[in-house]
C-alpha cells in the first residue's frame, strides 16, 4: 500500500466514538483504522512496532497517545489536547479506543509500505523544503543518506530482506529533529515486522550498553567504554528532558565536553520502559549511526522518569564521545 497524503477534516462530530458532539477538527480516518486495529487486537503495540501498525493503516506520522475509556472520558480527554491534534477513535459507548497524534510536518507521497525484497521505492516528500537530510537504515544496521535527484525525488533501494526505516532529519540551531520515521518492509509483511518485537531482557542501562556492544561488534567496531564523567553528563541530560518535557539538544551544546578536544554525539528517546525507549533509538537512522559510528570510543548512559499529562514515561540519554567532527545526532 501507499502512504496517502492525510486529510483535514474540519468541525467534524463525535461519529466513531458515538454520539453527536463536537469535539476536535482534525480527524483522519487512518488513526480510525489504527484505533480499530488496537480494538481488535486487545493490545497496544510497543513502539516502534505501533509506528508499523500506524503505516499498515495508512498514517505517515508520530503517535501522541492511545487510551481506552468511556465515550465520556475521551471526549473530555479531547477537549485538553493541543489545538489542531490529530485524532481517530473506534467503539461503542462503553469501550473506546482513542489515537491522538500530532500533524505531521511531513509527510510522503508515493512511497510503499511493503516492497519486494530486493525492489526499490521512488517517493517525494511534502511540503519541499521541509526537511534537510533523509536517511535510511538497514536491518544489519547500515545507514545511508538519500539525496533526492533533479525532480526532487528520493529513490530507496532494499538491500536486505526484513524491516528498514526512512526517516527525515530537520537541522536546526539547537541540533537535528527528526520530522518523520517510518518502517519500509522489504520481503515481510507489515504484520510479519510486527511480530519482531523489542528486545527481552532489556532491564538496566548495562543492558542498553551490551546491546549496542554486540550491533558494533557484528560490524566488526570497537566496544564502547563507559565512563563516569560521560555517564553523570547522560544523567543530568536526562533529568532536564524529563523536567522540561522538551526533546532538545540544546542543553548538550551548552555544555563543555568531559574531555577537551574530543567530539560528541547525544541520543535521546522516550518510552514506557528502558526496552521500548532504546528500541526507538535504534529505529532511527542517525541514532542508530551514532551507536555505530566508529569514531566514537566513550559512552555515557542516563535515564530518568518523566510525568506530564499523559502519565509517566522513562527518558533514556546517550552521549558518546570520539575524535570526528562537531556534531549533535
Amino acid at each position: 500500500m501507499l502512504f496517502p497524503l492525510i486529510v483535514a477534516l474540519c468541525s467534524l462530530a463525535a461519529g466513531g466514538c458515538g454520539g453527536g458532539s463536537r469535539l476536535l477538527p482534525w480527524r483522519q480516518p487512518s488513526l480510525d483504522g489504527l484505533a480499530a486495529g488496537i480494538l481488535s487486537a486487545r493490545t497496544i503495540p510497543e513502539s516502534p512496532g505501533l509506528l508499523v501498525m500506524a503505516a499498515s493503516c495508512g498514517w505517515p506520522g508520530s503517535i501522541e497517545l492511545v487510551s481506552t475509556g468511556s465515550l465520556e472520558e475521551l471526549e473530555a480527554q479531547l477537549e485538553a489536547s493541543p489545538e489542531g491534534t490529530c485524532w481517530g477513535s473506534s467503539g461503542d459507548d462503553s469501550l473506546v479506543v482513542l489515537v491522538t497524534a500530532p500533524f505531521p510536518d511531513v509527510v510522503p507521497e508515493g512511497l510503499d509500505l511493503v516492497i519486494p525484497r530486493h525492489g526499490s521505492a521512488s517517493f517525494s516528500l511534502l511540503p519541499a523544503g521541509g526537511c534537510d537530510r533523509v536517511l535510511a537504515s538497514y536491518p544489519s544496521g547500515e545507514v545511508v543518506e538519500l539525496v533526492p535527484d533533479s525532480a526532487g525525488v528520493l529513490h530507496f533501494q532494499a538491500r536486505e530482506q526484513g524491516l528498514s526505516w526512512i526517516e527525515a532529519v530537520r537541522d536546526g540551531p539547537e541540533g537535528p529533529e527528526v520530522v518523520l520515521l517510518l518502517p519500509v518492509c522489504a520481503g515481510i509483511s507489515a504484520s510479519r515486522a510486527l511480530e519482531t518485537g523489542l528486545a527481552p531482557g532489556m532491564d538496566t542501562l548495562e543492558d542498553i550498553l551490551s546491546d549496542i556492544g554486540e550491533r558494533r561488534g557484528r560490524r566488526h567496531l570497537q566496544p564502547l567504554v563507559r565512563t563516569d564523567p560521560l555517564d553523570s553528563l547522560a544523567l543530568a541530560r536526562a533529568r532536564e528532558v524529563a523536567e522540561s518535557g522538551v526533546v532538545s539538544h540544546a542543553g548538550l551544546l551548552r555544555r563543555e565536553a568531559p574531555v577537551d578536544g574530543l567530539t560528541r554525539a547525544e541520543n535521546i528517546a522516550r518510552g514506557g520502559s528502558l526496552a521500548e525507549a532504546h528500541a526507538m533509538i535504534m529505529a532511527s537512522p542517525i541514532h542508530l549511526a551514532a551507536c555505530l559510528d566508529p569514531e566514537y570510543g566513550q559512552v555515557g548512559i542516563g535515564s530518568a522518569v518523566q510525568i506530564g499529562r499523559y502519565g509517566w514515561q522513562i527518558v533514556v540519554v546517550e552521549i558518546f564521545l570520539g575524535a570526528a567532527h562537531d556534531r549533535c545526532p
